[in-house]
């Protein structure tokens, strides 16, 4: 959506292009294609040069296509996905910048090397991780060809800035938050219910805190959306400048919604005997006098505290927050984004005018 909304910019230095980009949403649109992305390029030592690196370049050019060579990183779910999409626009490198192409994953000469598995298929301890661990990948290009109808954007003198990818990438990751944040809601008060915990002052205080931090969120990618922007084409945006707030409340707050939900369920989160442990022929019975007792609902706060731990402590858990906090670009990184698209003159101008200051010089 993001490629396919700057193709206006696109044409003005190559038509092609941003001929190529239409044919190929329409493409993905009525073939039901699974896309996967990446922008991001291997880490390096900021100390030394970037020629150090060999970044992701055109090596070839042919009547027909490109050759391209390098890798990116942090290509998520691309393992099943139909086609990956270089999203690569550098800036201190001082090649071929910006690589706009697409090319199906089974391409000749695309590498994809994955991070072990986190999965625990078929636990029934870990719901989360045996179904979504999502899986990272390095994509290397291995002497790639990219036919002419899949190349999308090169480097320009123009300097043309497809701004689209960010604006729709992180209006994705605030609705992915919203949904995240509910859990994490829906935890902190189940758990409170089930603990007997939920009239006590200070945990109404958190789960109160934990509200409004779901609620602000919810509200700011709402606002998002009924307050776009529309390209020269009618394509709707969602806005930019609430989609940059969304990003900057979640970076500043999910931490600590984590941190609540941590501190609600308590050891619960440790110590949570799963659906085997009760069932096994031995101590399972030892398990449901000493462990469950006589509440009847305390097998169901032991699988509210497994979802908990997957949420909060375990390794499906650690990568998931490594992955929020820096997929889409750090705090620092996204308030400055917030700063490029807000306009403070207004209520500059309402304080001088409060302040008994023309406005008008």
């Amino acid at each position: 959506m993001g490629v396919y909304g700057s193709r206006g910019e696109v044409a003005t230095i190559n038509e092609e292009w941003a001929e190529n980009i239409e044919n190929h949403f329409d493409y993905c649109r009525e073939n039901d294609i699974a896309l996967a992305f990446s922008a991001g390029e291997p880490h390096r030592d900021r100390k030394l040069p970037a020629s150090v690196m060999d970044y992701l370049k055109v090596v070839e050019s042919r009547t027909d296509g490109i050759i391209v060579r390098g890798g990116l990183m942090a290509a998520t779910n691309s393992i099943y996905s139909d086609e990956f999409l270089s999203t690569c626009r550098r800036k201190d490198a001082g090649q071929d910048d910006p690589i706009y192409f697409c090319v199906p994953v089974a391409t000749e000469g695309l590498k994809l090397v994955c991070r072990p598995s986190l999965s625990h298929a078929g636990d029934p301890g870990h719901l989360l991780a045996s179904r979504w661990d999502e899986m990272d990948v390095c994509a290397i290009f291995d002497h790639v060809f990219v036919p002419r109808n899949r190349i999308f954007l090169l480097q320009n003198d123009a300097d043309v800035t497809i701004a689209g990818p960010t604006t729709w990438a992180l209006w994705y990751v605030a609705c992915r938050q919203v949904i995240k944040s509910e859990v994490l809601v829906g935890l902190s008060f189940g758990i409170a219910d089930y603990m007997g915990t939920y009239d006590v002052p200070e945990n109404r205080a958190m789960l109160a805190e934990a509200v409004s931090i779901l609620e602000g969120l919810r509200e700011v990618v709402i606002n998002a959306e009924r307050q776009a922007i529309y390209s020269e084409e009618g394509l709707a945006i969602p806005n930019p400048r609430l989609v940059a707030l969304a990003r900057v409340i979640d970076l500043q707050t999910h931490t600590r919604l984590l941190e609540i939900t941590r501190h609600l369920c308590s050891t619960s989160l440790i110590i949570a005997p799963s659906e085997v442990d009760f069932n096994h022929p031995e101590i399972g019975p030892l398990l449901n006098h000493y462990i469950a007792g006589e509440d009847p609902r305390a097998h169901e706060r032991f699988k509210l505290s497994k979802l908990a731990w997957e949420y909060l402590g375990d390794s499906f858990a650690g990568r998931q927050l490594l992955f929020e906090e820096h997929s889409a670009g750090n705090l620092s990184r996204r308030r400055q984004q917030l700063m490029d698209h807000y306009d403070p003159n207004p209520v500059i101008d309402l304080a001088k005018q409060l302040a008994g200051i023309d406005v008008a010089r």
